[in-house]
């Protein structure tokens, strides 16, 4: 899901440096672009917002680069800043760095070809130029000096183009506005630095050239140059030690190319090569004297044998992407169709726990009470009242007592909460009695005193119609499903007392007859 950054939207993180974090990003609604495809936003970490230094490096970048137009250099279109902290909004490069694509060669062991390599180089070398060479605006060369130039600042398309990223620590030499490098302060990374830098000495085109060298140097050989155990080995090595001839590691190494590139690893700038395009038109004209296919397509072919698993799953997240974009889309433009729709509610489909509670209604409690006073006039002995053919007196279920009161004199039980009432399955349900839960203290209380049950009735089938329908029809009060229990009439205020007193009775008696069996007992 896209994250709202002023007018951008990211979409994912790519990666981070030692400053800032890159984004895959898109222009939000209200913020149309003049260019199309995926962009990248360049965010300053808000931990360096607050010191001047970085603020300072990272605005410099994005100045410069507003006036780096050209195909080998990444293009920077938009700064600015939100919540305080800065941003550039870069063009997207679907490819790897030199450092990424020589690690994935050492994995599938495919290092790349010479030409391969001379055409990486010259191309970088191309955007350096263009750098170089950049005027103010009073038509002046600026001189700038890229300073980094590293295998993780080259980037390469797997379409053959080669991007040079970051000038983040470039130095215009000869403007005014410019403040120089503090002495002691080393900026780069130190493997890849030219001597004069390492010493905070003046810099020039000549400084990135030696760089370039480096890189060259190192693809052909497929080692490091400088690159030593410490930081300070690593400074003594560019300042002292000049760069061996390729050929004595790698004898297949032409002659011709082996001279090129160490001129431009001469310690001393003035024996280098003038400038970064001398440097490309040198490996220009070995390359076509060899016969090499150094072109872009042939970087290309390289790149994309190289990363094929990795192109074939971007390409499948892409159009996963793309179909879920297009169908929300859809979506959005059928519900906004549609005249004073609103929004569909969301419910939320949780499972009960236990089933709905049961409602009696007016009906049924009438054909209850009805019921009962057949029923505790059958057990009195005494005449039932008189009925209607249609409420003729039936056998009532087993277990209920005789000596209940009538329903009239006492009002109907609260209903029970639903966490009383235990789950069945339906067919259970189905088959169990209308009057099925009989209060177990009212059972024993009958068999504790000895009363008879006396002759016992059936309901009348009205009653039992009456709360039949509480089981299957919805027009019943309450919810859909009854508990598989239906809560028998409480027993009336007197059938109380005689329990609580058969109770207290049963438990006195087994108090004596224990105390009586102790002392037997004793005696026995």
């Amino acid at each position: 899901m896209a994250i709202p950054y002023g007018k951008y939207l990211l979409e994912r993180k790519l990666t981070e440096g030692g400053m800032a974090e890159i984004f895959l990003a898109k222009p939000g609604p209200d913020f149309t672009l003049d260019r199309k495809g995926p962009i990248v936003v360049k965010r300053l970490f808000s931990h360096h917002s607050s010191e001047a230094e970085f603020v300072r490096m990272f605005l410099n970048e994005a100045r410069l680069a507003s006036r780096l137009k050209h195909p080998n250099i990444v293009d920077i279109f938009d700064q600015g800043e939100i919540g305080g902290t800065h941003y550039l909004a870069m063009e997207y490069i679907a490819g790897e760095d030199l450092r990424g694509i020589a690690q994935r060669s050492d994995e599938l062991n495919k290092r790349p070809p010479l030409p391969v390599v001379c055409r990486i180089i010259m191309d970088m070398l191309l955007g350096l130029h263009h750098a170089h060479t950049l005027p103010d605006e009073s038509g002046r060369p600026l001189g700038l000096v890229h300073r980094d130039i590293s295998p993780q600042n080259v980037l390469v398309t797997y379409d053959g183009v080669v991007k040079v990223i970051d000038f983040g620590i470039a130095k215009a030499t000869q403007s005014r506005e410019n403040e120089q490098t503090q002495a002691g302060l080393i900026k780069g990374k130190y493997a890849y630095m030219s001597p004069e830098q390492t010493r905070s000495g003046q810099l020039d085109a000549r400084s990135d050239v030696f760089s370039a060298g480096i890189m060259l140097w190192e693809l052909i050989t497929w080692r490091r140059l400088f690159k030593r155990g410490t930081d300070l080995a690593t400074l003594v090595a560019v300042t002292e030690e000049p760069a061996p001839s390729m050929i004595l590691l790698n004898p297949d190494v032409p002659k011709e190319l082996d001279e090129i590139v160490l001129k431009s690893l001469a310690m001393e700038p003035k024996d280098r090569w003038d400038s970064a395009k001398a440097f490309v038109d040198a490996l220009q004209a070995f390359v076509n004297k060899a016969g090499w296919d150094a072109s872009r397509e042939a970087l290309g072919r390289f790149m994309r044998e190289l990363f094929y698993n990795k192109i074939i799953q971007q390409q499948s997240q892409a159009r996963a992407a793309a179909i879920a974009e297009e169908r929300a889309s859809a979506a959005s433009m059928r519900q906004a169709g549609k005249p004073g729709a609103a929004p569909a509610p969301v419910i939320n489909k949780e499972l009960r726990a236990t089933m709905p509670l049961q409602v009696i209604n007016p009906a049924m409690a009438a054909a209850a009470r009805k019921a009962r006073q057949q029923l505790d006039a059958a057990a009195a002995g005494k005449p039932a009242p008189p009925t209607t053919a249609a409420a003729a007196p039936e056998p009532a279920p087993r277990g209920l007592p005789s000596s209940a009161k009538s329903l009239d004199a006492a009002p109907l039980p609260p209903t029970p909460s639903s966490a009383s009432l235990p789950l069945e399955p339906m067919s259970a349900r189905l088959r169990s009695p209308l009057l099925t839960s009989i209060p177990p203290t009212s059972a024993t209380s009958s068999r504790s005193s000895g009363q008879s049950q006396g002759p016992v009735s059936q309901p009348p089938a009205s009653a039992a119609s009456s709360l039949s329908l509480s089981r299957s029809d919805p027009n019943v009060g309450g919810e859909k499903g009854l508990s598989s229990r239906t809560i028998a009439p409480p027993a009336t205020t007197d059938s109380q007392k005689r329990v609580i007193l058969a109770v207290l009775l049963g438990v006195v008696i087994g108090v004596l007859a224990v105390l009586m069996l102790q002392i037997f007992g004793r005696r026995h």
